[in-house]
Protein backbone atom coordinates (compact mmCIF):
# COMPACT_ATOMS: atom_id res chain seq x y z
CA UNK A 1 0.00 0.00 0.00
CA UNK A 2 1.21 3.29 -0.80
CA UNK A 3 1.91 5.62 1.96
CA UNK A 4 0.20 9.52 2.28
CA UNK A 5 2.55 11.76 0.18
CA UNK A 6 3.85 8.84 -2.10
CA UNK A 7 3.68 9.48 -5.76
CA UNK A 8 1.90 6.35 -7.51
CA UNK A 9 1.69 5.50 -11.37
CA UNK A 10 -0.39 2.40 -12.65
CA UNK A 11 -0.63 0.85 -9.42
CA UNK A 12 2.88 1.33 -8.41
CA UNK A 13 4.50 3.26 -5.56
CA UNK A 14 7.76 4.91 -5.16
CA UNK A 15 8.00 3.57 -2.13
CA UNK A 16 7.96 0.02 -3.27
CA UNK A 17 10.53 -1.63 -4.47
CA UNK A 18 11.04 -2.45 -8.24
CA UNK A 19 13.21 -4.34 -9.69
CA UNK A 20 15.80 -2.83 -12.25
CA UNK A 21 17.65 -3.96 -15.43
CA UNK A 22 20.95 -3.30 -16.80
CA UNK A 23 21.75 -0.91 -18.93
CA UNK A 24 23.11 -3.62 -21.61
CA UNK A 25 19.59 -4.93 -20.76
CA UNK A 26 17.11 -2.39 -20.19
CA UNK A 27 18.95 -1.68 -23.78
CA UNK A 28 17.32 -4.89 -25.82
CA UNK A 29 14.10 -4.72 -23.61
CA UNK A 30 11.07 -4.98 -26.40
CA UNK A 31 9.94 -1.34 -24.34
CA UNK A 32 12.99 0.50 -25.54
CA UNK A 33 12.21 -0.18 -29.07
CA UNK A 34 12.02 3.51 -30.70
CA UNK A 35 8.82 4.75 -32.01
CA UNK A 36 10.53 4.90 -35.50
CA UNK A 37 11.48 1.07 -35.12
CA UNK A 38 8.09 0.05 -33.44
CA UNK A 39 5.47 -0.65 -35.72
CA UNK A 40 6.40 -3.04 -38.96
CA UNK A 41 4.30 -2.77 -42.09
CA UNK A 42 3.11 -6.17 -43.35
CA UNK A 43 0.51 -5.38 -46.20
CA UNK A 44 -2.21 -2.71 -47.37
CA UNK A 45 -5.99 -3.70 -45.92
CA UNK A 46 -7.74 -0.57 -47.67
CA UNK A 47 -7.53 2.83 -48.21
CA UNK A 48 -10.14 6.21 -46.34
CA UNK A 49 -10.17 9.15 -47.91
CA UNK A 50 -7.56 10.57 -45.70
CA UNK A 51 -5.42 7.78 -46.55
CA UNK A 52 -4.28 4.14 -46.58
CA UNK A 53 -4.83 1.28 -43.51
CA UNK A 54 -2.33 -1.09 -43.38
CA UNK A 55 -1.96 -3.97 -41.41
CA UNK A 56 1.63 -3.33 -39.31
CA UNK A 57 2.99 -5.50 -35.96
CA UNK A 58 3.73 -3.93 -33.09
CA UNK A 59 6.97 -4.87 -32.14
CA UNK A 60 6.76 -3.32 -28.67
CA UNK A 61 3.33 -4.81 -27.61
CA UNK A 62 3.82 -8.43 -29.96
CA UNK A 63 0.47 -7.32 -31.80
CA UNK A 64 -0.94 -7.01 -35.02
CA UNK A 65 -2.84 -3.62 -35.51
CA UNK A 66 -3.94 -1.55 -38.05
CA UNK A 67 -2.31 1.41 -39.39
CA UNK A 68 -3.58 4.31 -41.23
CA UNK A 69 -1.21 6.36 -42.45
CA UNK A 70 -1.66 9.68 -44.05
CA UNK A 71 -1.05 10.03 -47.84
CA UNK A 72 0.00 13.00 -49.67
CA UNK A 73 -2.32 15.89 -49.89
CA UNK A 74 -3.27 18.80 -51.96
CA UNK A 75 -4.22 21.09 -48.44
CA UNK A 76 -1.35 19.21 -46.93
CA UNK A 77 -2.25 21.47 -43.60
CA UNK A 78 -5.87 20.89 -44.01
CA UNK A 79 -5.57 17.03 -44.54
CA UNK A 80 -3.45 17.19 -41.19
CA UNK A 81 -5.84 18.92 -38.94
CA UNK A 82 -8.71 16.63 -40.35
CA UNK A 83 -6.48 14.00 -39.81
CA UNK A 84 -5.75 14.40 -36.07
CA UNK A 85 -9.61 15.39 -35.67
CA UNK A 86 -10.40 11.61 -36.88
CA UNK A 87 -7.84 9.99 -34.70
CA UNK A 88 -8.69 12.23 -31.61
CA UNK A 89 -13.07 12.12 -31.80
CA UNK A 90 -12.55 8.00 -32.49
CA UNK A 91 -10.54 7.95 -29.46
CA UNK A 92 -12.68 9.53 -26.97
CA UNK A 93 -15.38 7.46 -28.02
CA UNK A 94 -14.96 4.73 -25.69
CA UNK A 95 -17.40 1.84 -26.60
CA UNK A 96 -16.89 -2.02 -27.75
CA UNK A 97 -19.06 -1.03 -31.18
CA UNK A 98 -16.72 1.48 -32.08
CA UNK A 99 -13.27 0.72 -33.07
CA UNK A 100 -10.52 1.80 -30.12
CA UNK A 101 -7.32 4.17 -31.15
CA UNK A 102 -3.79 2.94 -29.93
CA UNK A 103 -1.32 5.13 -30.82
CA UNK A 104 -1.07 8.06 -32.80
CA UNK A 105 2.44 9.57 -34.18
CA UNK A 106 4.73 10.32 -37.16
CA UNK A 107 6.58 8.34 -39.16
CA UNK A 108 10.28 8.45 -40.45
CA UNK A 109 9.63 9.69 -43.36
CA UNK A 110 7.45 12.62 -41.70
CA UNK A 111 3.87 10.92 -42.42
CA UNK A 112 1.10 10.62 -40.03
CA UNK A 113 -0.38 7.97 -38.85
CA UNK A 114 -2.26 6.66 -36.09
CA UNK A 115 -3.02 2.74 -34.87
CA UNK A 116 -5.87 0.83 -34.43
CA UNK A 117 -7.55 -2.50 -33.45
CA UNK A 118 -7.20 -4.61 -36.51
CA UNK A 119 -10.94 -6.15 -36.93
CA UNK A 120 -11.02 -9.79 -38.98
CA UNK A 121 -13.68 -9.66 -40.44
CA UNK A 122 -16.12 -8.64 -43.12
CA UNK A 123 -18.09 -5.56 -44.32
CA UNK A 124 -21.83 -5.61 -44.15
CA UNK A 125 -21.52 -4.84 -47.67
CA UNK A 126 -19.88 -7.98 -48.13
CA UNK A 127 -22.24 -10.15 -46.08
CA UNK A 128 -25.16 -8.66 -47.96
CA UNK A 129 -23.67 -9.58 -51.08
CA UNK A 130 -23.69 -12.94 -50.18
CA UNK A 131 -27.18 -13.18 -48.70
CA UNK A 132 -29.17 -15.88 -51.10
CA UNK A 133 -32.58 -15.20 -49.56
CA UNK A 134 -34.61 -12.79 -47.85
CA UNK A 135 -34.12 -14.31 -44.14
CA UNK A 136 -30.43 -14.35 -44.79
CA UNK A 137 -30.87 -10.17 -45.80
CA UNK A 138 -33.41 -9.97 -42.74
CA UNK A 139 -30.81 -12.07 -40.57
CA UNK A 140 -28.10 -9.03 -41.02
CA UNK A 141 -30.35 -6.79 -39.25
CA UNK A 142 -29.36 -7.67 -35.96
CA UNK A 143 -25.45 -6.29 -37.10
CA UNK A 144 -27.29 -2.99 -37.80
CA UNK A 145 -28.77 -3.09 -34.54
CA UNK A 146 -25.43 -3.30 -32.97
CA UNK A 147 -23.90 0.08 -35.11
CA UNK A 148 -26.82 1.60 -34.17
CA UNK A 149 -25.78 1.23 -30.63
CA UNK A 150 -22.04 2.39 -31.37
CA UNK A 151 -23.66 5.04 -33.33
CA UNK A 152 -26.70 6.09 -30.40
CA UNK A 153 -23.19 6.49 -28.23
CA UNK A 154 -21.36 8.47 -30.25
CA UNK A 155 -24.87 10.86 -30.46
CA UNK A 156 -25.25 10.99 -27.39
CA UNK A 157 -21.56 12.26 -26.61
CA UNK A 158 -22.08 15.17 -29.59
CA UNK A 159 -20.68 13.18 -31.94
CA UNK A 160 -21.94 12.47 -35.38
CA UNK A 161 -20.34 10.27 -38.16
CA UNK A 162 -21.61 11.65 -41.56
CA UNK A 163 -20.75 8.87 -43.48
CA UNK A 164 -22.44 5.76 -42.29
CA UNK A 165 -22.58 3.09 -45.20
CA UNK A 166 -22.96 -1.11 -45.05
CA UNK A 167 -18.91 -0.97 -46.45
CA UNK A 168 -18.12 1.18 -42.89
CA UNK A 169 -19.59 -1.67 -41.01
CA UNK A 170 -17.38 -4.29 -39.78
CA UNK A 171 -18.45 -7.74 -38.65
CA UNK A 172 -15.90 -9.62 -36.97
CA UNK A 173 -14.67 -13.34 -36.75
CA UNK A 174 -17.25 -13.98 -33.26
CA UNK A 175 -19.98 -11.71 -34.68
CA UNK A 176 -18.43 -9.01 -33.06
CA UNK A 177 -19.80 -5.05 -34.66
CA UNK A 178 -17.69 -2.30 -35.10
CA UNK A 179 -18.21 1.34 -36.30
CA UNK A 180 -15.15 2.39 -38.62
CA UNK A 181 -13.64 5.25 -41.13
CA UNK A 182 -14.70 8.10 -38.67
CA UNK A 183 -12.98 10.80 -41.16
CA UNK A 184 -15.65 12.42 -41.30
CA UNK A 185 -17.08 12.42 -37.96
CA UNK A 186 -17.72 15.80 -35.87
CA UNK A 187 -18.75 17.44 -33.10
CA UNK A 188 -22.66 18.43 -33.65
CA UNK A 189 -22.08 22.08 -32.50
CA UNK A 190 -19.00 22.48 -34.89
CA UNK A 191 -21.08 21.98 -38.21
CA UNK A 192 -21.99 24.77 -39.75
CA UNK A 193 -26.21 25.27 -40.47
CA UNK A 194 -25.09 25.25 -44.43
CA UNK A 195 -22.10 23.31 -45.70
CA UNK A 196 -21.22 21.28 -48.50
CA UNK A 197 -22.38 18.12 -48.61
CA UNK A 198 -20.18 15.54 -47.07
CA UNK A 199 -20.06 11.78 -47.30
CA UNK A 200 -21.78 9.08 -49.52
CA UNK A 201 -24.35 10.54 -51.71
CA UNK A 202 -26.22 6.99 -51.76
CA UNK A 203 -26.79 7.59 -47.84
CA UNK A 204 -26.91 11.25 -47.48
CA UNK A 205 -30.44 12.65 -46.37
CA UNK A 206 -32.70 15.24 -48.45
CA UNK A 207 -31.66 17.56 -45.93
CA UNK A 208 -28.18 17.25 -46.13
CA UNK A 209 -28.55 17.01 -50.08
CA UNK A 210 -29.39 20.90 -49.80
CA UNK A 211 -26.66 21.77 -47.52
CA UNK A 212 -28.03 20.87 -43.97
CA UNK A 213 -26.05 18.23 -43.42
CA UNK A 214 -24.02 16.76 -39.96
CA UNK A 215 -26.88 16.31 -37.74
CA UNK A 216 -28.10 13.20 -35.52
CA UNK A 217 -31.15 13.23 -38.07
CA UNK A 218 -28.78 12.19 -41.33
CA UNK A 219 -27.00 9.91 -39.15
CA UNK A 220 -30.57 8.33 -38.39
CA UNK A 221 -31.51 8.37 -42.39
CA UNK A 222 -28.23 7.08 -43.23
CA UNK A 223 -28.94 4.06 -40.89
CA UNK A 224 -32.42 3.92 -42.64
CA UNK A 225 -31.18 3.69 -46.39
CA UNK A 226 -28.06 1.11 -45.68
CA UNK A 227 -31.00 -0.84 -43.49
CA UNK A 228 -33.28 -0.85 -46.70
CA UNK A 229 -30.41 -1.82 -48.94
CA UNK A 230 -29.99 -4.73 -46.71
CA UNK A 231 -32.99 -6.55 -46.62
CA UNK A 232 -33.96 -5.75 -50.42
CA UNK A 233 -30.59 -6.35 -51.46
CA UNK A 234 -30.63 -3.03 -54.05
CA UNK A 235 -29.67 0.44 -52.87
CA UNK A 236 -32.16 2.82 -52.33
CA UNK A 237 -31.09 5.82 -54.22
CA UNK A 238 -28.86 4.77 -57.66
CA UNK A 239 -26.87 7.02 -59.79
CA UNK A 240 -24.28 9.60 -60.24
CA UNK A 241 -24.76 12.41 -57.36
CA UNK A 242 -26.53 14.64 -60.16
CA UNK A 243 -29.51 11.89 -60.18
CA UNK A 244 -29.45 11.01 -56.55
CA UNK A 245 -29.63 14.72 -55.66
CA UNK A 246 -32.70 15.31 -58.15
CA UNK A 247 -34.08 12.31 -56.53
CA UNK A 248 -33.61 13.29 -52.98
CA UNK A 249 -35.17 16.91 -54.05
CA UNK A 250 -38.30 15.61 -55.91
CA UNK A 251 -42.07 16.58 -53.90
CA UNK A 252 -42.92 14.10 -52.93
CA UNK A 253 -40.11 11.90 -52.11
CA UNK A 254 -40.61 8.45 -53.58
CA UNK A 255 -41.53 6.11 -50.61
CA UNK A 256 -39.20 3.22 -50.37
CA UNK A 257 -40.13 -0.14 -52.03
CA UNK A 258 -39.62 -3.34 -49.66
CA UNK A 259 -40.51 -7.23 -50.82
CA UNK A 260 -43.50 -8.68 -49.82
CA UNK A 261 -42.99 -10.32 -47.59
CA UNK A 262 -40.80 -8.42 -45.17
CA UNK A 263 -41.27 -8.43 -41.45
CA UNK A 264 -44.01 -5.63 -41.44
CA UNK A 265 -42.57 -4.21 -38.26
CA UNK A 266 -38.84 -3.90 -39.97
CA UNK A 267 -40.28 -2.37 -43.06
CA UNK A 268 -41.75 0.03 -40.21
CA UNK A 269 -38.25 0.50 -38.33
CA UNK A 270 -37.14 1.12 -42.09
CA UNK A 271 -39.64 3.35 -43.10
CA UNK A 272 -39.55 5.67 -39.63
CA UNK A 273 -35.59 6.33 -39.93
CA UNK A 274 -36.09 7.44 -43.51
CA UNK A 275 -39.27 9.70 -42.66
CA UNK A 276 -38.93 12.70 -45.13
CA UNK A 277 -38.85 15.11 -42.10
CA UNK A 278 -36.28 15.08 -39.18
CA UNK A 279 -38.36 15.41 -37.12
CA UNK A 280 -40.57 12.41 -37.75
CA UNK A 281 -37.51 10.06 -37.60
CA UNK A 282 -36.11 8.40 -34.15
CA UNK A 283 -34.65 10.81 -32.02
CA UNK A 284 -31.25 9.14 -32.65
CA UNK A 285 -29.57 6.27 -33.35
CA UNK A 286 -30.33 4.49 -30.08
CA UNK A 287 -33.84 4.22 -30.22
CA UNK A 288 -33.52 2.97 -33.59
CA UNK A 289 -31.08 0.10 -32.20
CA UNK A 290 -33.86 -0.62 -29.30
CA UNK A 291 -36.57 -0.90 -31.81
CA UNK A 292 -34.26 -3.42 -33.68
CA UNK A 293 -34.08 -5.53 -30.51
CA UNK A 294 -37.37 -5.34 -29.78
CA UNK A 295 -38.30 -6.89 -33.47
CA UNK A 296 -35.06 -9.03 -33.02
CA UNK A 297 -36.55 -10.52 -29.83
CA UNK A 298 -39.99 -10.76 -30.83
CA UNK A 299 -41.28 -7.51 -28.64
CA UNK A 300 -43.48 -4.34 -29.78
CA UNK A 301 -41.94 -2.28 -32.22
CA UNK A 302 -42.57 0.86 -31.39
CA UNK A 303 -42.56 2.68 -34.66
CA UNK A 304 -45.34 -0.24 -36.05
CA UNK A 305 -48.49 0.24 -35.61
CA UNK A 306 -50.28 -3.07 -34.95
CA UNK A 307 -53.66 -3.95 -35.51
CA UNK A 308 -56.43 -5.17 -32.75
CA UNK A 309 -55.51 -8.94 -33.89
CA UNK A 310 -51.67 -8.37 -33.82
CA UNK A 311 -52.25 -6.59 -30.07
CA UNK A 312 -54.00 -9.54 -28.75
CA UNK A 313 -51.83 -12.15 -30.86
CA UNK A 314 -48.70 -10.78 -29.51
CA UNK A 315 -50.44 -10.59 -25.92
CA UNK A 316 -51.13 -14.09 -26.25
CA UNK A 317 -47.73 -15.23 -27.21
CA UNK A 318 -45.97 -12.82 -24.52
CA UNK A 319 -47.83 -14.68 -22.31
CA UNK A 320 -47.91 -17.85 -23.96
CA UNK A 321 -46.35 -19.55 -20.73
CA UNK A 322 -48.12 -17.95 -17.69
CA UNK A 323 -51.32 -18.97 -20.08
CA UNK A 324 -49.93 -22.64 -20.09
CA UNK A 325 -49.36 -23.10 -16.60
CA UNK A 326 -52.39 -21.74 -15.71
CA UNK A 327 -54.30 -23.51 -18.48
CA UNK A 328 -52.33 -26.53 -17.41
CA UNK A 329 -53.87 -26.07 -13.62
CA UNK A 330 -57.31 -25.34 -15.03
CA UNK A 331 -57.37 -28.45 -16.64
CA UNK A 332 -55.76 -30.56 -13.94
CA UNK A 333 -58.29 -28.83 -11.14
CA UNK A 334 -61.12 -29.59 -13.50
CA UNK A 335 -59.52 -33.26 -13.48
CA UNK A 336 -59.29 -33.17 -9.86
CA UNK A 337 -62.61 -31.91 -9.56
CA UNK A 338 -64.13 -34.70 -12.10
CA UNK A 339 -62.27 -37.46 -10.58
CA UNK A 340 -63.91 -36.28 -7.09
CA UNK A 341 -67.46 -35.96 -8.06
CA UNK A 342 -66.86 -39.33 -10.08
CA UNK A 343 -65.72 -40.95 -6.59
CA UNK A 344 -68.58 -39.22 -4.58
CA UNK A 345 -71.07 -40.49 -7.06
CA UNK A 346 -69.92 -43.97 -7.03
CA UNK A 347 -69.91 -43.46 -3.27
CA UNK A 348 -73.10 -42.14 -2.78
CA UNK A 349 -74.44 -45.09 -4.92
CA UNK A 350 -73.22 -47.67 -2.61
CA UNK A 351 -74.46 -45.77 0.10
CA UNK A 352 -77.41 -45.97 -1.17
CA UNK A 353 -77.28 -49.76 -2.25
CA UNK A 354 -75.57 -50.37 1.03
CA UNK A 355 -79.12 -48.49 2.81
CA UNK A 356 -81.04 -50.94 0.54
CA UNK A 357 -79.95 -53.95 1.51
CA UNK A 358 -79.80 -52.80 5.38
CA UNK A 359 -83.26 -52.02 4.61
CA UNK A 360 -84.03 -55.49 2.92
CA UNK A 361 -82.17 -57.11 5.35
CA UNK A 362 -83.79 -55.53 8.63
CA UNK A 363 -87.33 -56.43 6.71
CA UNK A 364 -85.80 -60.33 6.33
CA UNK A 365 -85.29 -59.74 10.14
CA UNK A 366 -88.19 -58.45 10.72
CA UNK A 367 -90.39 -60.85 8.67
CA UNK A 368 -88.37 -63.83 10.49
CA UNK A 369 -88.81 -62.27 13.85
CA UNK A 370 -92.66 -61.81 13.85
CA UNK A 371 -92.75 -65.91 12.19
CA UNK A 372 -91.12 -67.05 15.32
CA UNK A 373 -92.98 -65.00 17.25
CA UNK A 374 -96.67 -66.33 15.68
CA UNK A 375 -94.75 -69.97 15.85
CA UNK A 376 -94.33 -69.77 19.59
CA UNK A 377 -97.70 -68.37 19.85
CA UNK A 378 -99.54 -71.25 18.12
CA UNK A 379 -97.14 -73.70 19.69
CA UNK A 380 -98.16 -72.02 23.67
CA UNK A 381 -102.14 -72.26 22.72
CA UNK A 382 -101.52 -75.77 21.81
CA UNK A 383 -100.13 -76.56 24.73
CA UNK A 384 -102.38 -74.61 27.03
CA UNK A 385 -100.73 -71.68 27.43
CA UNK A 386 -103.24 -69.17 26.69
CA UNK A 387 -101.80 -65.93 28.61
CA UNK A 388 -97.89 -66.40 26.96
CA UNK A 389 -99.61 -67.49 24.01
CA UNK A 390 -102.21 -64.46 24.04
CA UNK A 391 -98.36 -62.41 24.69
CA UNK A 392 -96.52 -63.81 21.91
CA UNK A 393 -99.40 -63.29 19.31
CA UNK A 394 -99.23 -59.88 20.42
CA UNK A 395 -95.69 -59.44 20.45
CA UNK A 396 -95.78 -60.86 16.90
CA UNK A 397 -97.80 -58.49 15.89
CA UNK A 398 -95.93 -55.30 16.99
CA UNK A 399 -92.86 -56.59 14.35
CA UNK A 400 -95.26 -57.19 11.73
CA UNK A 401 -98.29 -58.89 10.02
CA UNK A 402 -99.31 -62.11 10.98
CA UNK A 403 -102.49 -64.09 10.24
CA UNK A 404 -101.60 -66.91 13.07
CA UNK A 405 -100.72 -64.24 15.83
CA UNK A 406 -103.83 -62.99 14.92
CA UNK A 407 -105.97 -66.03 14.93
CA UNK A 408 -104.08 -66.47 18.47
CA UNK A 409 -105.01 -63.72 19.83
CA UNK A 410 -109.25 -64.17 18.77
CA UNK A 411 -108.83 -67.85 20.05
CA UNK A 412 -107.41 -66.51 23.05
CA UNK A 413 -110.53 -63.77 23.19
CA UNK A 414 -107.64 -61.15 23.51
CA UNK A 415 -110.16 -58.78 20.68
CA UNK A 416 -112.01 -59.68 18.10
CA UNK A 417 -110.17 -57.38 15.43
CA UNK A 418 -106.75 -56.51 17.07
CA UNK A 419 -104.23 -53.98 15.56
CA UNK A 420 -101.05 -54.19 15.26
CA UNK A 421 -100.33 -50.75 17.15
CA UNK A 422 -102.56 -47.97 18.88
CA UNK A 423 -101.41 -45.76 21.61
CA UNK A 424 -103.16 -45.85 24.59
CA UNK A 425 -102.91 -43.76 27.90
CA UNK A 426 -100.26 -46.18 30.10
CA UNK A 427 -97.82 -44.52 31.80
CA UNK A 428 -94.23 -45.25 30.74
CA UNK A 429 -95.80 -47.98 28.01
CA UNK A 430 -94.40 -47.40 24.42
CA UNK A 431 -96.43 -49.70 22.33
CA UNK A 432 -100.40 -50.23 23.64
CA UNK A 433 -102.24 -53.30 21.94
CA UNK A 434 -106.32 -53.00 22.47
CA UNK A 435 -107.32 -56.64 24.32
CA UNK A 436 -111.05 -57.33 25.21
CA UNK A 437 -113.32 -56.80 28.26
CA UNK A 438 -111.88 -53.36 28.95
CA UNK A 439 -108.14 -55.02 29.06
CA UNK A 440 -105.26 -53.74 26.78
CA UNK A 441 -101.52 -55.09 26.30
CA UNK A 442 -98.35 -53.13 27.15
CA UNK A 443 -95.96 -54.61 24.62
CA UNK A 444 -92.10 -54.19 25.57
CA UNK A 445 -89.01 -55.91 24.28
CA UNK A 446 -89.09 -58.36 26.72
CA UNK A 447 -91.85 -58.47 28.58
CA UNK A 448 -95.91 -58.33 27.96
CA UNK A 449 -98.21 -56.60 30.41
CA UNK A 450 -102.31 -56.62 30.88
CA UNK A 451 -103.46 -53.53 31.97
CA UNK A 452 -107.42 -52.89 33.38
CA UNK A 453 -108.39 -49.58 31.66
CA UNK A 454 -111.17 -48.80 33.84
CA UNK A 455 -109.99 -48.46 36.82
CA UNK A 456 -106.51 -48.27 34.96
CA UNK A 457 -104.29 -50.75 36.97
CA UNK A 458 -101.70 -53.87 35.51
CA UNK A 459 -103.24 -57.18 36.10
CA UNK A 460 -100.30 -58.72 35.08
CA UNK A 461 -97.22 -59.32 33.83
CA UNK A 462 -94.83 -62.20 32.31
CA UNK A 463 -91.61 -62.11 30.49
CA UNK A 464 -91.67 -62.82 26.82
CA UNK A 465 -88.00 -63.73 26.41
CA UNK A 466 -87.15 -62.42 22.96
CA UNK A 467 -85.45 -59.01 22.56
Amino acid sequence: MARDGDRSIAGLSEAEPSAELDADASAHHPFAITGEQRYREVNVVGAGGLGTVLLAHDERLARDVALKRMGPMVDAQQAAAQFAREARITARLDHPGIVPIHDAGVTADGRLFYTMRLIRGRSLAELAAQATDLAARVALSNAVAAACHAVGYAHRRGVVHRDLKPANIMVGEFGECQVVDWGLATAIDEVPVLGPVVGTWAYVSPEAAAGRGGTIAADVWALGVLLHELVTGTPRFVGDKSAIATALAATPLSPATWPTDCPPALRAIGDKAMALQPRDRYLDAEAMALDLEAFRDGRRVAAYQYSAVELARRALWAWRWPLAVLAALLVATIAALALTAHRTERQRVRAVAAEASTQQALQRSEAALTWALAASAVSAQASGHDARAEALAAHALTHGESADARGVLAATLAGAHPIASEQRDIPGCRTVLPGSAGLAFCVAPTYLEAWQLAPLQRTWRIATGFA
